[in-house]
């Protein structure tokens, strides 16, 4: 297990290919890939938090999909990250995301993601980046 984690959020530009693909090849918006190296490098684990699956790791397969997280998805989703969590038990996530002024769609995953580490005692960072 590894104690720190890197996660970053899903992006609306995804490979349309039909059929099951890795995550980290699904996503195509570059910030997808850029938080995996800076993971890699610093020998972090890494996530891709989705507003339709949850926690999905770099390989996981994945189909094409389009859903953006609402607030009315929390309680459900808090549900299925928590449960998710257990697998992997880090101690700190270094959260990375996008400009939030840019699109304010992102605020609703950072603090989903702020809640997530409140409610299971997980020390946070919140990083903007510009991709």
């Amino acid at each position: 297990m590894n104690p720190h984690y890197f996660i970053t959020h899903c992006s609306k530009e995804k490979s349309r290919a039909e059929g099951v693909m890795p995550a980290l090849k699904r996503y195509l918006s570059p910030h997808v890939e850029y938080v995996y190296k800076r993971a890699h490098i610093a020998g972090c684990g890494f996530l891709i938090f989705s507003g339709k699956y949850g926690f999905l790791e770099a390989d996981e397969p994945i189909s094409y999909y389009d859903k953006l997280l609402t607030r009315d998805d929390f309680a459900a989703m808090s549900e299925k990250v928590d449960a998710q969590y257990k697998k992997y038990a880090f101690d700190k996530l270094s959260f990375f995301h996008l400009d939030i002024t840019k699109d304010p769609k992102l605020a609703l995953y950072r603090e989903f993601m702020e809640s997530f580490a409140l409610r299971n005692g997980i020390e946070a960072e919140f990083q903007t980046i510009d991709v």
